[in-house]
């Protein structure tokens, strides 16, 4: 993630920025270790003073050659084994100037970036305009108290949550199930993650058809039937059988904190004839993950009395962000995304709705594979249909054999 200036930048007002921003934000700084029974054992809280290095590096000459350079020195300083896994940088070109941020993606979830934007965009001017008399950030909680709370209590085996996933897993055979997608890779095998995002529909697109389905129609149930549609015309699967990525930031200060406030939920939502009658069953299994939220996933499985199995390094996820009214979301179109996941491997297919002030978008990350690029390439383009074509769009259409004459 980056930000653009125009003129020369400030190195000096930018190390200040990176040094007073860890500073901020505890989970950065700090390790979780878990216990044998998925509780916060214990906390390692590193030294807040954290050093600024600054070295330069010539990115002069081809464009994809200093990209590669760039890729890969954030890379290995974002790899999952060092500390912290984060980098700070800044690309000079005299006439203009791009500051980036770069975090070990298993650290951070999508609302931290943003907030990690926001904050050092914020710092930064402060520092290099210190006259310039900017509101201070809010205050910021901590991300390791969050974790040490929920996880502190044990849970109730009988209660709602752990029944949901014992009834749920006990379908599967106690086993997470795998995505609709195909992917080409035999059982225990991955590959290169692969990411790509595009823009499904326009805010005036989105307007049109949350309103003609009706008043309980909401942005991501319409987002998450049209996504299970997609897959019984892909033929891909008969519905939704995935989990659910729920954000779990409840309390004020959390809202600012960077870290991951993320837990799962299990989601089916079985696709009807059309997007009016699948409409119903998103919003019940939406409310139902809604209220499910509150807790980890880890604490509720250690309630469950199953052998759960999680047979594939990754798991089969969708997620909903609406970034429109987060900290530093005035900022998105000043920034750009340096997706480094190819430094990683998977074995399964994770989709992610993303609403901003241009829209909604879908990302996927996939394993890069040419089984795994058709599976995603047909459900998108029938989920495009979908959402286009509006509330009475067909689960399955007549398909016209053009080898056939018509008469």
């Amino acid at each position: 993630m980056a930000f653009e200036q125009f003129g020369h930048a400030d190195v000096a007002a930018w190390s200040r920025a990176v040094a007073e921003f860890m500073a901020r934000h505890e989970g950065l700084r700090s390790e979780l270790l878990i216990g044998g029974h998925s509780q916060v054992s214990s906390r390692l809280d590193y030294d807040p003073d954290v050093r600024i290095r600054t070295e330069e590096h010539d990115l002069t000459g081809d464009t994809g050659a200093w990209r590669d350079r760039l890729e890969a020195i954030i890379g290995y300083a974002c790899r999952p084994t060092s500390w912290p896994a984060s980098w700070f940088g800044v690309i000079d070109r005299g006439g203009s100037s791009t500051f980036i941020a770069a975090f070990d993606r298993s650290l951070v979830d999508e609302v931290s970036l943003l907030t990690a934007l926001r904050d050092l965009h914020a710092l930064y001017l402060v520092h290099v305009r210190p006259s310039s008399g900017r509101a201070p950030l809010p205050e910021v909680g901590s991300f390791l108290d969050a974790a040490v709370e929920e996880q502190a209590a044990p849970f109730d085996p009988d209660s709602m949550e752990a029944c949901y996933w014992h009834d749920f897993l006990e379908r599967f055979d106690a086993t997470v199930p795998r995505s609709g997608f195909e992917t080409g890779l035999r059982p225990g095998q991955e590959a290169t993650l692969a990411t790509s995002e595009h823009l499904l529909v326009t805010p005036g697109q989105l307007s049109w058809l949350t309103a003609s389905l009706g008043r309980r129609a909401s942005a991501p149930t319409v987002m998450l039937a049209a996504a299970a549609m997609a897959h019984r015309r892909a033929g891909t699967a008969s519905g939704l059988t995935t989990m659910l990525q729920v954000d779990t930031r409840r309390l004020p200060e959390w809202e600012q904190a960077m870290g991951w406030f993320d837990t799962v939920v299990p989601l089916e939502i079985e696709a009807a004839a059309t997007l009016r009658e699948t409409l119903p069953r998103a919003d019940l299994a939406w409310m139902l993950a809604e209220s499910m939220s509150w807790v980890s996933v880890a604490r509720v499985l250690s309630a469950v009395p199953l052998p759960v199995r999680w047979p594939s390094g990754d798991l089969n996820t969708v997620a909903w962000h609406d970034l429109r009214a987060r900290p530093g979301n005035d900022l998105v179109d000043l920034t750009s995304a340096v997706l480094l996941e190819q430094q990683a491997t998977t074995d399964e297919v994770q989709l992610a709705f993303t609403r901003t002030r241009r829209g909604v978008f879908v990302r996927c990350r996939r394993p890069d594979t040419p089984e795994a690029h058709d599976s995603f390439e047909r459900w998108l383009a029938e989920l495009e249909l979908i959402v286009g074509d509006g509330p009475e769009t067909a689960a399955s259409r007549p398909r016209i054999d053009s080898s056939c004459p018509q008469g």
